[in-house]
């Protein structure tokens, strides 16, 4: 995520990186030209951002929901209870 955001900041703050970005993509996605995609740059930098972000999300959410189930789990076999001394 830190990364995402890094990569955001630079695309923002420095021209040639979104030269340099729009060159390669422009040189993978043969159909759109470097000037298009030079401007589509910092929006698709806060897509990607975007998707980072919920799909970390997401992941935090099903860790919880399986650490709770598991507790559950727990809870139906064992009990706590004070020692007898």
């Amino acid at each position: 995520m830190p990364a995402v955001i890094a990569a955001m900041i630079v695309v923002a703050l420095s021209p040639h990186a979104k030269d340099v970005i729009a060159g390669w993509l422009a040189s993978a996605i043969h159909i759109v030209d470097a000037e298009t995609i030079k401007r589509l740059v910092p929006s698709l930098m806060f897509l990607i951002f975007v998707l980072v972000s919920e799909i970390w999300y997401f992941a935090y959410r099903l860790y919880t929901f399986l650490a709770i189930r598991i507790i559950r789990r727990l809870e139906e076999d064992y009990s706590i209870a004070p020692r007898k001394t």
